[in-house]
């Protein structure tokens, strides 16, 4: 039987015995659920093992905490740093050069890809409840589910563009195709700006936008 124990991640196995809802809940509150490398390597373990979990038949997911679904891509995290690499200095034999600092963060954000694809190739529907922060990677998670229900108080961001970063291990490529308006998506895609939830779902990104009841732990 998969033990759903990680270090970023709250999961509850509910329902009855044969029908059962995996909640799976982003679980960093002090960091709005900002997605480290370990909350990458654990979403792609959970949602491997559901595949291979016969009592799991919906994946319920939702950020913990009161004050968002994630803040997205956690910019302090040391593992992550080669997406953010201070150029090249000449001067210093041991610095690395561009070419192999793109390698790498290339080779990062193909690994970030692949555990998101994870969430897409589920065998059970998974539904996604966003509420309150809603930014970057948090779009990139988004785009990868079966059915997105906002909250009245959520702001979406393609947070990307404000940090000198290209929207790339999801959003750019799955967020125009769940959208109906391309103008509107280059728009979101360029400026950044957030929107709420009635244009998420003016824009068909959101099916529902209803009051949630307290889906975090205390």
């Amino acid at each position: 039987m998969p033990d759903y124990t990680y270090q970023t991640l709250h999961v509850e196995l509910k329902g009855t015995a044969d029908a059962h809802v995996l909640h799976v809940a982003l679980n960093r509150p002090k960091r709005i659920n900002a997605f480290s490398m370990q909350m990458w390597k654990d979403i792609k373990h959970c949602f491997t093992q559901v595949n291979e979990d016969s009592r799991v038949r919906c994946v319920l997911l939702s950020g913990n905490g009161p004050k968002g679904f994630t803040a997205g891509l956690d910019l302090t995290d040391p593992d992550l740093a080669s997406m953010f690499g201070a150029a090249p200095d000449p001067n210093d034999p041991d610095s690395p050069d561009f070419p192999r600092m793109a390698l790498k963060a290339g080779q990062l954000v193909l690994f970030l890809q692949d555990c998101l694809a994870s969430v897409r190739k589920c065998r059970v529907p998974v539904v996604a409840v966003a509420h309150g922060i809603a930014y970057g990677a948090g779009i990139d998670l988004l785009s990868q589910v079966d059915i997105r229900i906002a909250s009245p108080d959520v702001r979406f961001s393609i947070r990307e563009v404000l940090v000198g970063m290209a929207a790339d291990v999801g959003t750019l490529q799955f967020f125009p195709l769940i959208c109906g308006s391309d103008s509107v998506v280059r728009e979101l895609c360029y400026t950044g700006r957030d929107f709420g939830a009635e244009e998420a779902k003016d824009l068909g990104f959101v099916s529902k936008v209803i009051t949630i009841a307290i889906l975090w732990l205390p």
